[in-house]
């Protein structure tokens, strides 16, 4: 079982952002287009009553989302140090790399342009 462990993880991943990415797509397409209506009076009509009814937040992705995704992100970097050959190797520099990088950006985060072009404070 430890020895599979990071390969069950991988697969419980991709079988749950399969199930969002679905889920998405089945609410773009079917549930969000029952929430607003047409009329040649005053255009765009939003349907709150059917918003409200709907209540995808708390009746769908709270459970394929929030939890399980953010469960298995937390587990990945454990089963992958856990996992023999290269990959222990590749998470822990991975992570390394990640780190040096928030330093170097929070190191470098004073010279910064804003967004209108102009540097700060001229």
């Amino acid at each position: 079982m430890t020895e599979h462990r990071s390969e069950i993880l991988l697969w419980l991943f991709v079988i749950f952002s399969g199930i969002a990415v679905g889920g998405g797509l089945y609410e773009m397409r079917i549930t969000v287009p029952q929430w607003f209506s047409r009329s040649p009076e005053s255009g765009i009509r939003v349907n709150g009553e059917a918003m409200r009814s709907a209540d995808a937040g708390r009746r769908f992705w709270v459970y394929v989302t929030t939890v399980p995704l953010t469960l298995l992100t937390l587990a990945s970097p454990g089963g992958g140090l856990a996992s023999p050959g290269p990959m222990a190797g590749v998470v822990t520099h991975r992570s390394c790399d990640l780190s040096r990088r928030e330093n170097r950006e929070s190191a470098s985060s004073d010279s910064l342009t804003p967004v209108s072009g102009r540097p700060a404070g001229g």
